[in-house]
């Protein structure tokens, strides 16, 4: 594959590169669970140039393992998801969750998602994928 990635997050991540899985990259991500998650992604082409996203559709799922049933939160950029995807024409791919989502009882431990990306022309890629660890912290501002 001609493309790569590149990583800028506030949420921590692990970028790893040569995975045989279907995706473009394996990231894995730790939240705590009194933060809200925040992580950009910007997809390139390998000599620099941006992808424009701007007009593609995003979904994240975390699920509590990669065929499980129980999904903890979905983003995306359309209407019906638990956070926000934003995709703009630099390539990036900002995800956006509030902790609500992060603090339920169950939710620590270790998580699956993914990210597929859906061009105008119906074309599907997952960018990425990876594991999900939430770990509980001590300390909750309310709203």
């Amino acid at each position: 594959m001609a493309d790569t990635l590149i990583v800028d997050n506030q949420t921590q991540i692990q970028n790893q590169d040569s995975f045989p899985t279907g995706a473009r990259s394996v990231i894995n991500i730790y939240a705590k669970s009194n933060e809200s998650l925040n992580f950009k992604i910007i997809w390139q082409k390998k000599n620099g140039l941006s992808i424009d996203l701007s007009e593609y559709k995003a979904l994240m799922e975390i699920r509590d393992r990669r065929d499980g049933h129980v999904v903890l939160a979905r983003l995306g950029n359309f209407a019906g998801n638990d956070g926000e995807i934003r995709l703009s024409y630099d390539g990036s791919i900002l995800c956006l969750l509030d902790s609500s989502y992060l603090k339920k009882g169950y939710a620590t431990g270790s998580w699956q998602y993914d990210i597929v990306l859906e061009s105008p022309d119906g074309i599907k890629t997952r960018i990425t994928q990876g594991d999900f660890y939430i770990d509980r912290s001590c300390s909750y501002l309310e709203k």
